[in-house]
């Protein structure tokens, strides 16, 4: 989840900067929902090593992992769905009036 931090941060500033338009900030959101589509399917540098500290000796670094029932892991795929709905439900749509305004960009 690192990772997923990472990559909305790192969009959200560049869709502050004052040169931004609507065109790149389109192309943007578009390529960070392509990179966080990408971390389902391959495991990110962080997630692979906290599953090998879980895996091994509940040890992640210095902090040692507890194994309860109180708690519930979050599903890694299902949250990462649920930005990438988040951040396609403010894509523009493809129609007439959108097209329109992105070409003229």
């Amino acid at each position: 989840m690192y990772e997923v931090l990472q990559e909305l941060s790192s969009l959200s500033l560049k869709l502050q900067k004052q040169a931004m338009t609507l065109d790149k900030a389109d192309r943007l959101v578009k390529r960070t929902i392509r990179v966080l589509e990408s971390f389902k399917l391959n495991p990110s540098e962080h997630s692979a090593e906290a599953n090998v500290a879980k895996e091994r000796n509940m040890e992640f670094i210095t902090v040692k992992l507890l194994n309860t029932t109180k708690q519930t892991a979050i599903d890694k795929n299902q949250f990462i769905q649920s930005v990438v709905d988040s951040l396609r439900a403010r894509l523009c749509e493809p129609n007439e009036i959108y097209a329109h305004i992105l070409s003229t960009a």
